[in-house]
């Protein structure tokens, strides 16, 4: 019995398999590391799915034109024309809106103006804000809530200060 080895045909043919069907399982999950966000109202929900830090930061500034993010190790695919035209609001204690007005941020020894900040924190909570784009108001509640969508004002004051204790509050005065 004559003891054969592999040829060095052999031996690449594997080699070359070996490398393409880890380069095919390389590119799944490649792809899988890429966040997509092509609406501003759901931010919440693509950040909190994707989460696996503490705390995840959302910073557009340059006036609108570039995104930092923090806290994140998956790339991020977004449309940064989601942020134009857009003013952020929280209400004052009567229940109107405020515009906020953002912390400027220092990115490569240059302090840039910041129009939207977004945080999602490790126990789930969030920013929470009333955003203004053309028409429409889009609420971001801080706590388990979908962000919330109308083309009117005070229907987006009552769903940011949540109805039920704002009924509760009224029937009290009462």
């Amino acid at each position: 019995m004559t003891k054969r080895g592999f040829s060095l045909f052999e031996l690449m043919l594997v080699v070359i398999l070996i490398g393409l069907i880890y380069s095919l399982v390389l590119g799944k999950i490649n792809k899988k590391k890429v966040i997509n966000i092509n609406k501003l109202e759901n931010l919440k929900s693509v950040l909190s799915s994707s989460k696996n830090s503490e705390k995840i930061q959302l910073i557009v500034y340059d006036n609108c034109k570039k995104i930092h993010l923090l806290g994140l190790d998956k790339k991020l695919n977004i449309d940064i024309s989601l942020f134009k035209d857009l003013t952020t609001y929280k209400l004052d204690t009567s229940n109107n809106l405020k515009k906020v007005e953002f912390t400027p941020i220092l990115v490569d020894k240059k302090i840039y103006d910041v129009c939207f900040n977004f945080t999602i924190y490790e126990n789930e909570s969030s920013s929470n804000y009333i955003v203004k784009q053309n028409n429409k108001f889009i609420v971001f509640n801080s706590y388990f809530k979908d962000s919330y969508i109308t083309d009117n004002e005070d229907d987006a004051i009552v769903n940011f200060t949540n109805k039920e204790v704002l009924e509760r509050f009224k029937d009290e005065m009462l």
